[in-house]
């Protein structure tokens, strides 16, 4: 297998401060680091194996107007970046560079795929190529109730699940396995070379393309009332789901 894990997610929010309410307040996320740019500014996220990137400011806006918040960035660990780049390319995908100077792999709706190089030990690091200030005081690797991804549940255009699904197995090297009960409903479920977080797609029939739900594996607790007050509705309260570890 070439992608071993997920590395990070990056979420684009038009209200940080409300989000990282949510994340931290609610889930136990620790802030860890901050990075600010000329056009954005990001905050770091940890709890067990998870890092997750908050983002917000004048080079999200694009992305927001078009799709609304939500995940722009699922980045990829990877055994070799090069390799899986020139066989991204050989494929016909779209290939750039980020701002960083990571190689980006476009998805098959609104979100991405970065390339990182996998660490030997299989450890979390920090996203390559931003400049991180860490946040004073805070542990470099905060436990809590989340221990690590357990799955992204992706919606997909009708006419290009099936494409991308043998792009994850070809490219990315993901192994194709049948559905857990819980994502049954003709999901195709992919998981990488470390076993310990799959993407589960699925066809975005009446809903816009993305990634619609956030999975951890986690101590049981609840999550049914919305932190913010805004009801169902608000992103941030249905987006993350901890499935309770067996």
């Amino acid at each position: 297998m070439t992608v071993e894990d997920i590395a990070y997610v990056e979420l684009y929010t038009k209200d940080k401060v409300r989000a990282l309410r949510h994340l931290v307040s609610g889930l136990g996320f620790t802030r860890v680091a901050d990075c600010v740019e000329v056009d954005r500014s990001s905050v770091l996220l940890r709890q067990g194996a998870v890092q997750l990137v908050v983002t917000s400011g004048r080079g999200t806006w694009r992305f927001l107007s078009e799709h609304g918040e939500g995940v722009a960035d699922i980045a990829l660990n990877c055994r070799s970046v090069a390799a899986v780049q020139r066989a991204a390319l050989v494929a016909g995908a779209s290939v750039r560079r980020s701002a960083h100077g990571n190689p980006v792999v476009a998805g098959p709706a609104v979100f991405s795929h970065t390339l990182l190089p996998a660490r030997p030990d299989g450890g979390l690091a920090l996203p390559a190529g931003r400049r991180w200030a860490g946040t004073p005081g805070a542990p470099a690797h905060p436990t809590g109730q989340v221990h690590g991804f357990d799955h992204l549940a992706i919606r997909c255009p009708a006419d290009r699940l099936e494409g991308y699904a043998a792009f994850c197995e070809g490219v990315l090297g993901l192994a194709r396995s049948a559905p857990a009960e819980r994502d049954a409903g003709g999901s195709t479920v992919l998981t990488g070379g470390s076993g310990r977080a799959s993407l589960v797609l699925g066809v975005a029939a009446r809903s816009e393309p993305g990634v619609h739900r956030i999975v951890f594996r986690s101590a049981p607790f609840d999550l049914s009332t919305p932190l913010d007050g805004k009801g169902n509705g608000d992103l941030w309260s249905y987006l993350f789901e901890c499935q309770a570890l067996v």
